[in-house]
C-alpha cells in the first residue's frame, strides 16, 4: 500500500508484481530509478491524485494500471516533472480520469479498458486523457459493471486526444447484451 496526505517523495526504482493500492492524495514524486509493474502485477489508484518524475522517469507497464475510486483526475507526470508511460500490459479506467501528460505509447498487445456502470461522467464511467498526441495500437475494451446496460442512444467519451494515428487493432466489449451494441465514433 502507497498512501501519504502530502508531497511526498518515491526514491529508486519500483518494480511491482504483486498489487500495489494507492490511496494517498496530494502528490508523489518519483526519481532514482524506474517504475515497473510487471506482467500479473497491478497498481490500483484508489483515490485522485499525481504521480510525477523528478527528472524524466519511466513507467513500463506490462500488467494492469487501474483507477478503481475517485471521480476526478489521477495524472501521470507534469510537462517539467515528466513520467514517460510505455504500455504492454491493460490501462483500466473504471471511474474518474487517468491523465497521461508527458509521453505514453502502446504495442500490439496494450489494452486501453473503460468499465460502464453508469451514465454520469466519473462515478458512472472512467475516460483516459493524453495530453500528447496518441498512436493507437492494441486493443480498446468496454465492461459493464453492476449490471448496467445503458439506454439507447446513450454516449459516453471514455478517450479524449489531441491528435492520432493509426487505429486499434480490435474493438472488444461493445456487445453488451439486451439488444445493446455500442458504436465508437472516433
Amino acid at each position: 500500500n502507497i498512501s501519504w496526505n502530502t508531497l511526498t517523495h518515491l526514491t529508486g526504482a519500483l518494480t511491482n508484481a504483486g498489487l500495489v493500492n494507492v490511496t494517498g492524495t496530494g502528490q508523489l514524486n518519483a526519481s532514482g530509478g524506474p517504475i515497473e509493474n510487471l506482467a500479473g502485477g497491478v497498481i490500483d489508484f484508489q483515490v485522485d491524485t499525481v504521480w510525477a518524475g523528478l527528472g524524466p522517469v519511466t513507467f513500463d507497464n506490462a500488467g494492469k494500471l487501474r483507477k478503481s475510486g475517485g471521480n476526478g483526475t489521477t495524472q501521470m507526470g507534469y510537462s517539467s516533472y515528466p513520467i514517460v508511460f510505455a504500455n504492454t500490459g491493460t490501462v483500466e479506467a473504471d471511474t474518474g480520469t487517468i491523465l497521461f501528460t508527458s509521453g505514453y505509447s502502446e504495442t500490439s498487445s496494450a489494452n486501453l479498458s473503460i468499465s460502464l456502470g453508469g451514465s454520469i461522467p466519473g462515478s458512472g464511467y472512467g475516460n483516459v486523457s493524453f495530453s500528447t498526441p496518441l498512436s493507437f495500437d492494441g486493443t480498446f475494451t468496454v465492461s459493464t459493471r453492476n449490471g448496467y446496460l445503458p439506454n439507447p442512444g446513450a454516449t459516453f467519451q471514455v478517450l479524449d486526444y489531441p491528435s492520432s494515428t493509426n487505429s486499434f487493432t480490435c474493438l472488444g466489449g461493445l456487445d453488451l447484451g439486451g439488444g445493446i451494441l455500442l458504436q465508437p465514433q472516433f
